[in-house]
């Protein structure tokens, strides 16, 4: 027994000692190795985890585009992203679409091993954020635009009520994103559609208040910066809470009755020129540092629940008991992209919002 364990350690360290001659020949390498990861993250909050990376591996270069969630799934699909190493979006349903259909190579490792089961479907896409949606408000034009002395905005419930007070005062000052453009809009107010007794309600509402789209969680927040709309519906909380630490107007909160938690995933893509970089990209991702790095240098929310409580000062709900409801990763998410599932919503949407032009058979 003492001879086996002898040998099982002297493996285990042979195993150590290689691993390290890898990263060091790597790291000693004369030429410059090119990373390339195509996202959906705004790139300033991204920035700092390729930074932690590069610095990681002086001898890899970190090269990011930055295109919208449905930009990105269309441009994978018409083949012109086929020089990704790593594919990250947080439209989940659309990142699912095409690993189910093929796009993505299995990795296994230790860091994907330690991902919760509901953030790794096949060893294929992995879960690397997890983060609510919330609803943010200008909190100059709500104090300052009420017909009660301390409005809540802490439900839908509670929005509905205030916007119905003030109806004549929110006209065109509501903002969300353009489902129809933007995968992540889409995703959110699907899910709302199929978990909220108040959906229909918020839908007309929007639509009597004449509700702004926005292609970007950035162009909706510079528009509640500004005064521009007053309320915006269903922002990620990590642009929000990014936000709201340079311009203090801004305040946003989980909602009460449910809040929707979304992930931010990764996967390889089967035509990745790079897929060695990929791996270890991915695995700094999901490591102890690559998730400290979000948490401390970033706003995004990083998924291993340790870092987060440590981190980010507040341990939010995994469970899909109480107030949140997180969307896991895994089949269920394909009903989103059927072709006939995507019209019925956007025809509701576009019936209640989209306004008919002057002189319309439609007016």
């Amino acid at each position: 027994m003492i001879k086996f364990l002898s040998a099982f350690i002297l493996l285990m360290i042979s195993f150590s000692v290689l691993a390290n001659k890898q990263e060091n020949a790597l790291n000693e390498s004369a030429s410059k190795l090119i990373l390339k990861v195509k996202g959906a993250a705004d790139t300033p909050e991204i920035t700092p985890l390729f930074n932690a990376f590069m610095a990681r591996f002086p001898n890899i270069i970190v090269q990011y585009e930055e295109l919208g969630s449905r930009e990105l799934y269309q441009d994978f699909l018409a083949g012109e992203l086929a020089d990704a190493d790593v594919i990250t979006s947080s439209a989940m349903d659309l990142q699912i679409k095409l690993v189910n259909d093929g796009h993505a190579q299995t990795y296994r490792s230790e860091q994907t091993r330690s991902l919760p089961e509901w953030a790794n479907w096949r060893d294929e896409i992995f879960g690397f954020t997890y983060e609510p949606a919330v609803i943010a408000y200008n909190h100059d034009f709500i104090s300052r635009n009420s017909s009660i002395i301390a409005p809540s905005l802490q439900s839908r419930a509670q929005m509905l009520e205030y916007i119905r007070q003030n109806s004549h005062r929110l006209k065109g000052l509501i903002g969300t994103f353009d489902i129809g453009k933007v995968g992540i809009g889409y995703l959110l107010w699907a899910h709302d559609s199929q978990q909220s007794s108040s959906y229909g309600r918020v839908l007309e509402s929007f639509g009597i208040h004449d509700v702004r789209l926005f292609p970007s969680s950035a162009a909706m927040l510079k528009a509640l910066a500004d005064g521009e709309i007053a309320i915006a519906y269903n922002l990620l909380g990590s642009y929000a809470k990014s936000w709201a630490k340079t311009y203090p107007q801004i305040k946003f909160v989980l909602p009460k009755d449910y809040t929707v938690a979304i992930m931010r995933t990764a996967f390889i893509p089967k035509t990745a020129p790079n897929a060695k970089l990929a791996k270890m990209f991915l695995d700094f991702l999901l490591s102890q540092q690559g998730q400290q790095v979000l948490a401390q240098q970033s706003n995004l929310f990083p998924i291993n629940a340790k870092v987060r409580k440590d981190y980010l000062n507040t341990s939010f709900d995994l469970s899909d008991t109480g107030n949140t409801r997180p969307i896991a990763l895994g089949l269920k998410l394909l009903v989103l992209t059927d072709e006939m599932k995507r019209k019925i919503i956007l025809d509701e949407w576009s019936q209640a919002l989209i306004k008919p032009e002057k002189g319309s058979p439609l007016e």
